[in-house]
C-alpha cells in the first residue's frame, strides 16, 4: 500500500462512519494523521470509532451536512485542530 505522510494533519470526513468515508480514515490513521468523522448516524459513528482503534486520533461528530444548522457544530472540529484540517466529503449515490 502505498502510504501518505500525514503526520502533524488533521482530516474532517464526512460520511465518515461506513463505506469509503470509513476506507480514508482508515488511509489518513495509517498514515500517521488523525481524524474527525461527521456522520449522521450516530450508532454507525460508534462502531467506526471501536473498530479504528486510535485513541486520541479519532473524533466523531454528529452532523447532517444537508442541514446548515447541523454545520454550525464545525467549530468542535476547529478546536480540535491545531493548523487548517483536510477536508474530505466521498462522493455518495443517494
Amino acid at each position: 500500500m502505498n502510504q501518505y505522510d500525514m503526520k502533524g494533519r488533521h482530516a474532517v470526513i464526512t460520511g465518515g462512519a461506513t463505506g469509503l468515508g470509513y476506507a480514508i480514515a482508515e488511509r489518513v490513521l495509517a498514515s500517521g494523521g488523525s481524524v474527525t468523522i461527521w456522520d449522521r448516524d450516530e450508532a454507525g459513528m460508534a462502531k467506526a470509532l471501536a473498530s479504528l482503534k486510535h485513541p486520541g486520533s479519532v473524533h466523531s461528530v454528529q452532523v447532517d451536512v444537508s442541514q446548515h444548522a447541523s454545520l454550525a457544530l464545525c467549530t468542535v472540529c476547529k478546536s480540535m485542530c491545531r493548523s487548517m484540517p483536510l477536508w474530505l466529503r466521498p462522493l455518495r449515490q443517494l
